[in-house]
């Protein structure tokens, strides 16, 4: 398996609508492989290729206090 930051299309699929790293029991990866990934997902966001958050409507605002 190969992770790689540079294809960030790649890396979409672990991640959910809010931009959420998926936890190992939805992708399926093997411990290693997830670490690897969460590096691969956090290098990608760091040169914004990744979002940090996601999809903004997806988003609910909380109103006032």
């Amino acid at each position: 398996m190969t992770l790689d930051y540079k294809k960030p299309e790649e890396l979409k699929q672990y991640m959910n609508r809010l931009g959420k790293i998926l936890p190992k029991r939805a992708t399926h990866l093997c411990a290693k492989h997830q670490r690897q990934l969460s590096v691969e997902i956090n290098r990608a966001r760091k040169l914004a290729l990744l979002p940090y958050v996601g999809e903004r409507e997806a988003i609910k605002v909380r109103g006032g206090r």
